[in-house]
């Protein structure tokens, strides 16, 4: 997966992007911490943990995906914006009792959006310790936003010597849980939604 981008002043993902989102608040001074870029089967994954004062702390991560989409489709466990235009859309299904799907395509949205598709983003929430996930599938892109507790790359623990592999499985599975994403999507195969 790609280098951990030292110079915070190089954004891998912009704030236009994120206001594009839409998926919470913007405040005016967003913050960037962690941050990493790479690729996994064609696809450009680009990772920030961001901090916008009070209104969300967590992980962003986009994804330029080759499969067509030809609607916008929001999947999230929390309210989603009362201006976001998707608001007045109909839910398209309730996967489990805590996810809801809104979309502009409601058969496009169910082929892309299965159950064990929900399955794996309740994963990723879990391995990045999230309170909440909600993700945006629009203009071939899969944006992601998972608000946290935890930093993102925070392995320090006084108990376990810095040498225990151990630590290190905590920040590859926030990796593998991503990879699962893509394959479950098949945000690889240049195949029309």
């Amino acid at each position: 997966m790609g280098k951990n981008i030292i110079d915070n002043k190089n954004k891998v993902i912009t704030e236009e992007e994120i206001k594009d989102a839409d998926l919470f608040e913007i405040s005016d001074n967003i913050t960037y911490n962690d941050q990493f870029l790479g690729v996994y089967k064609n696809i450009s994954v680009r990772i920030s943990e961001i901090d916008c004062q009070n209104s969300f702390h967590g992980i962003v991560i986009s994804m330029n995906i080759i499969k067509k989409l030809n609607s916008t489709t929001i999947v999230s466990n929390t309210s989603i914006k009362k201006d976001n235009p998707l608001a007045d859309s109909p839910l398209v299904t309730k996967s489990e009792k805590s996810f809801k799907v809104y979309s502009t395509n409601p058969k496009s949205a169910k082929h892309l959006f299965s159950r064990t598709a929900i399955e794996d983003f309740k994963k990723l929430q879990q391995r990045f310790s999230g309170k909440s996930i909600s993700c945006i599938a629009k203009n071939n892109n899969l944006f992601i936003a998972i608000s946290t507790y935890k930093e993102l790359c925070s392995i320090a623990n006084l108990n376990i010597p810095i040498t225990n592999l151990k630590q290190y499985d905590v920040i590859l599975e926030k990796f593998i849980s991503i990879f699962e994403i893509i394959e479950e999507l098949k945000l690889y195969e240049n195949t029309g939604l």
